[in-house]
């Protein structure tokens, strides 16, 4: 039997072209052929390329994309994601960029195709049931089934503090990290304008995916407001800025001087002479079983009857390199772990205090 395979007579590119697109059909029939020209190669790497950047379900859709009915478009634009057939794996970054309805699809950046492995998928989807891979979905006379919701509808003037993560305003005050992680979040929306939440979703258009999965990260999910959500074009976001900024920006004053309070009253405790003997006197007090250094380090100093940090620091390193088993990687060792507790070895025995 002959080793090359046995190829078929006659290849039925018409077919081939219905179901893969000239492309593909094109490079099918060098395959069949067994042709080895400078055209089938550039088509192999072609190929190959597509299959890398994990963009063949696109071109595959783009050849069998059909035109379907104003009618069906905007309810497959309805459909929520979780009812396709699309991956579990495209599903799951969906749902982190806050797009449910594949609708607010459209509103991601075409330039997040470079740098995003899900979005090929995305397309390849949206183009195999016939839809068109960018558009204007308001145009096309789309409406979000959440827009005739009464809940959502109130919740668009709510100011943008209300649906921000990690903001309870009875607990606000306790709250130190409030300053150091929610308040600059809240600040930042407000110094980019979005002072209420239908202001946040207003500028969700042409969105990058980081910029979505930001916002979404951002946001409360207990309200029910998603980054990919689309604002009504009819919605006018209420006059001035909210007085709940405000009264925030007034609490965070008194924060900031109660932390800067708190410092200086750290700062004067460590400078304290008394809190300076206290403290070292304590670590003296702590066994070496409580540092970490090495099983052969610690051996080392047992065998030696050193058993506190107070008889460790009292001898000297020629002391030290004198023990049994003790090698200058052991007395490095605990130099280390000594300097971070701000020790170091040849230091005095302290003198009793008289009364």
């Amino acid at each position: 039997m002959s080793a090359k395979t046995r190829r078929p007579d006659k290849l039925n590119t018409d077919a081939l072209k219905a179901r893969f697109g000239d492309h593909f059909a094109q490079l099918m029939e060098y395959i069949t052929k067994g042709s080895r020209s400078k055209n089938m190669l550039d088509e192999l790497l072609r190929a190959h390329q597509l299959v890398k950047e994990n963009r063949l379900a696109v071109a595959i859709a783009m050849a069998n994309a059909t035109t379907i009915d104003p009618d069906t478009t905007l309810l497959l634009l309805s459909q929520r994601w979780s009812e396709t057939t699309i991956s579990p794996y495209a599903k799951k970054y969906l749902r982190s960029w806050g797009i449910e309805y594949v609708g607010e699809t459209y509103v991601i950046s075409r330039e997040s195709n470079k740098a995003s492995k899900v979005l090929p998928l995305v397309y390849g989807h949206l183009m195999s049931v016939g839809l068109p891979k960018s558009c204007d979905v308001l145009a096309l006379g789309w409406r979000p089934p959440y827009w005739d919701d009464p809940a959502f509808n109130a919740m668009l003037d709510l100011p943008v503090g209300r649906v921000l993560r990690g903001f309870d305003d009875e607990d606000l005050y306790k709250k130190r990290r409030f300053y150091h992680c929610q308040y600059r979040i809240f600040a930042r929306y407000h110094r980019d304008g979005e002072h209420y939440a239908g202001c946040v979703l207003r500028n969700v258009s042409d969105m990058s995916v980081a910029r979505l999965s930001q916002k979404q990260s951002d946001l409360n999910k207990s309200t029910g407001i998603r980054a990919g959500m689309l604002c009504p074009p009819d919605w006018q976001a209420p006059v001035g800025v909210p007085q709940e900024w405000t009264m925030y920006q007034e609490l965070m004053a008194q924060v900031q001087q109660e932390l800067r309070e708190q410092e200086e009253q750290r700062q004067r405790r460590l400078n304290d002479p008394e809190y300076k003997n206290d403290q070292l006197r304590r670590l003296k007090e702590k066994s070496v079983e409580e540092l970490e250094i090495s099983v052969r380090s610690e051996r080392a100093l047992r065998s030696a009857g050193i058993s506190t940090v107070g008889q460790l620091v009292q001898k000297t390193e020629a002391e030290m390199l004198r023990l049994r088993i003790f090698d200058r990687r052991n007395l490095k060792e605990i130099s280390d772990v000594l300097g971070e507790m701000g020790l170091t070895f040849g230091m005095p025995e302290e003198e009793p205090q008289s009364e």
